[in-house]
């Protein structure tokens, strides 16, 4: 998409809501429609993988709100940084100041302060226009009460003072879900408190054993390993409820694991198409991104842990960030 400076330029209006049709991107740039149509359908792959479609009159996503908003986010902050990436306004950036100086819970996750950025930005950005997010009634029955989410949503109180307007609960509630499940291996008593308050799925605690018994046979300390496999799981399920594509990888960090350590994601791939508890879990395709994610978490596990006797290759280390755990 790179070589074609007007995609960037669509993807932008699209972001904003300043939307054009097919025929008035094609007077504005001096060429034809049936070009601009030509230049959609070339890229309509890639927003088919996030479920979505373009549509022309004005050109625009067609798809549920929170898959276009996954879009936006690998688009702008997982991608490479282009002249035409766009960035959070200083607004955003103090916003994300105020809340990590206060320690909104902050400590209880790995979230950058430029992600955040990305999260924040996006979510306000979507919402001012129009564009709110839905979330599954059983997603909010089952946290909206957590008093980590009361104190979270005290961030509103920078957003008014930024804005003059706040965010609504539901968007307050998704922004908090997507900070909260980007998660740490450094931490064990943290994530244990994780587990123990966000794991509503007790199989999930059963298929954490199950994996570590059958495909970690030498770990040094297996119930350390259960407990951080175990927030893996309970972080893939939470998203999994909010949209199956929050546990979907971007292709170059899918090849760069097959590549790279085969042996594991063919045997951890293997293993969790075998596991009822998975396949009743996530659909198949998500299961095929789990388990790249799940061998960078492993791969990470061993070197912080296993004293293997290594460095963690630095694109690795990227790409389990990229991972959220």
């Amino acid at each position: 998409m790179i070589a074609d400076e007007i995609l960037f330029h669509i993807i932008e209006s699209i972001f904003h809501h300043d939307l054009l049709t097919s025929s008035e991107w094609a007077e504005k740039y001096h060429i034809s429609e049936s070009t601009v149509l030509r230049y959609l359908r070339k890229v309509q792959p890639i927003f088919s993988s996030y479920r979505l479609e373009i549509q022309t009159n004005p050109v625009s996503f067609v798809g549920e709100e929170i898959n276009i908003r996954k879009f936006f986010h690998d688009f702008y902050y997982e991608s490479e940084i282009t002249g035409h990436t766009i960035f959070p306004p200083i607004a955003i950036q103090n916003i994300t100041a105020s809340a990590f100086s206060k320690c909104y819970q902050l400590n209880q996750h790995t979230c950058s302060f430029g992600e955040f950025n990305y999260y924040l930005y996006i979510t306000f950005e979507r919402h001012c226009i129009g564009q709110p997010i839905s979330l599954p009634k059983p997603v909010k029955a089952m946290f909206e009460n957590y008093n980590d989410f009361k104190l979270f949503s005290e961030i509103n109180e920078a957003i008014e003072e930024q804005y003059q307007r706040e965010l609504p609960y539901e968007e307050m509630l998704y922004l908090f879900l997507l900070v909260k499940t980007r998660r740490s291996i450094s931490n064990l008593t943290i994530e244990h408190t994780f587990c123990k308050e966000y794991n509503h799925w007790p199989e999930l605690k059963k298929l954490a054993a199950l994996f570590v018994n059958d495909c970690l046979p030498d770990s040094p300390d297996p119930a350390r390993d259960q407990l951080l496999i175990e927030s893996f799981f309970t972080v893939a399920k939470i998203k999994q409820l909010l949209s199956p594509l929050l546990n979907h990888m971007i292709s170059d960090a899918i090849q760069f694991v097959e590549d790279s350590y085969p042996d594991d994601f063919q045997l951890f791939k293997t293993y969790l198409f075998t596991q009822p508890i998975a396949l009743d879990t996530w659909d198949s395709e998500t299961l095929n991104h789990l388990s790249t994610s799940l061998t960078m978490y492993i791969s990470s596990i061993r070197s912080l842990y296993w004293q293997e006797k290594r460095i963690l290759p630095f694109y690795l280390k990227v790409l389990i960030i990229y991972a959220n755990y």
